[in-house]
């Protein structure tokens, strides 16, 4: 209504997941499966203090999920960042402002490739 143009700057779920799943070994995939069923299980509390961690050191736990996962990374985070960083600059070359949602894995990868334009990052918990 107020005339403001909205893009979607994301791949497509299921080209991730497709992606994803021809990549990944098929002990690779066992592991996930597991994972995922395990995590069922899993404490609020520790799921609280999980995501205080990640927003107190993003980078660390990014870290950590490269070296126990490298291929899920790359194609989760850094793919998808190559992918937004093109469209958000194509975007950018257009519009003079621009509001970019992400999730908070991708900010300091994005900044990284798109460190020629002026970026001002505002976290959610900074808008709560």
């Amino acid at each position: 209504s107020m005339g403001i143009p909205l893009y979607y700057i994301d791949m497509d779920s299921r080209e991730i997941i497709n992606k994803l799943w021809s990549n990944l070994s098929f002990r690779k995939k066992i592991s996930i499966l597991l994972s995922s069923f395990l995590s069922l299980f899993v404490s609020r509390k520790r799921i609280e203090r999980e995501i205080k961690n990640f927003e107190k050191d993003g980078e660390k736990t990014i870290k950590k999920f490269e070296k126990e996962m490298p291929e899920l990374k790359r194609i989760l985070i850094d793919e998808r960042n190559e992918y937004m960083a093109n469209k958000l600059r194509d975007i950018l070359n257009e519009n003079n402002k621009v509001v970019a949602i992400v999730g908070e894995g991708h900010i300091v990868g994005l900044k990284s490739l798109l460190n020629d334009f002026e970026i001002k990052i505002i976290h959610l918990s900074q808008l709560l």
